[in-house]
């Protein structure tokens, strides 16, 4: 019946066939059961409720990268917010959905002559992955640009303001709570000149590209920074750039990055993150912390 629900309701949005191979950022991962693309907020807390009525697992993945997804796959739903994707602007107050990929709230922001973000535009993720995660680089998180937040906590629809909300380094309060799915992002820019807005964006896509651009499918960062030092550069002391264990290495441009390079599984992931935390320990007595996300049975 809950199947069955889906077809109808979703349509061609509605898949059995779909891999986390292509729904992710790090190309790993098994057959998802059910994967359904959404549109709507109400759509979103219907399949929620469905969920829930049918005792049937879901997670919520927009952009797919910080994620590292199962070999077996997932028994469960899959909702992809992509979709769900407009942006609103009201003078310097932006909205927008979760599904919104961070680039495009960028680019219309500077559109709009706002800026704020510009330091993200490389970041391939989306506003509500972003916003869970707290995401950050060149010294900024996005949490400093919030003003409020409106998310469904499994029975309404709530709103919270900026100075309510509890985000740390990579954190947030949305990553710890159950049952709550983040609909929609206020944010406030500030008004900046259209030529400046887009040296700054031209400035961090070629300081990105120097520093960050491994060339290969990954997640991201895998490790948090320390706080004097970060994780990248203990790999590195470590001698561990390049080190491989099978599909998987650790990036020779950016020691903080795990390359899928060949066909890597998640096991091939798992191993080699266990191989680099042991040996960052027995060196230096640190312990690196997972920065991505492990979804899937």
């Amino acid at each position: 019946m809950f199947e069955k629900i889906l077809k109808k309701k979703f349509k061609n949005r509605f898949s059995k066939n779909k891999f986390f191979t292509e729904i992710t950022t790090f190309k790993i991962g098994g057959k998802i059961k059910y994967f359904v693309e959404v549109k709507k907020a109400r759509e979103i807390i219907f399949l929620i409720k469905l969920c829930k009525k049918y005792q049937v697992k879901y997670v919520i993945v927009g952009g797919g990268s910080n994620i590292l997804a199962s070999d077996k796959g997932f028994s469960g739903l899959i909702i992809s917010t992509l979709k769900f994707c407009k942006i609103k602007f009201s003078k310097n107050m932006v909205t927008a959905q979760s599904g919104a990929r961070l680039s495009a709230l960028i680019m219309q922001s500077k559109n709009k002559n706002l800026s704020g973000l510009e330091w993200a535009i490389s970041i391939p993720g989306t506003v509500g992955g972003a916003v869970v995660m707290n995401a950050g680089a060149f010294g900024e998180q996005i949490s400093n640009f919030i003003e409020s937040v409106i998310f469904f906590d499994g029975k309404k629809i709530k709103r919270l303001k900026r100075q309510n909300i509890f985000f740390d380094y990579r954190d947030s309060f949305f990553k710890n709570a159950k049952n709550i799915v983040i609909l929609s992002v206020i944010f406030k820019f500030f008004y900046e000149k259209f030529e400046k807005i887009q040296k700054n964006i031209e400035n961090f896509i070629n300081l990105r590209l120097k520093t960050q651009n491994v060339g290969l499918a990954s997640a991201g960062s895998i490790f948090k920074r320390l706080p004097n030092i970060t994780a990248a550069e203990l790999i590195d002391k470590a001698g561990l750039k390049g080190t491989t264990i099978g599909g998987a290495m650790v990036s020779t441009v950016h020691s903080g990055y795990i390359v899928n390079f060949n066909n890597a599984t998640n096991k091939d992931v798992l191993k080699l993150i266990d191989f680099i935390s042991k040996s960052v320990y027995n060196k230096y007595n640190v312990n690196l912390e997972l920065e991505i996300i492990q979804i899937g049975d």
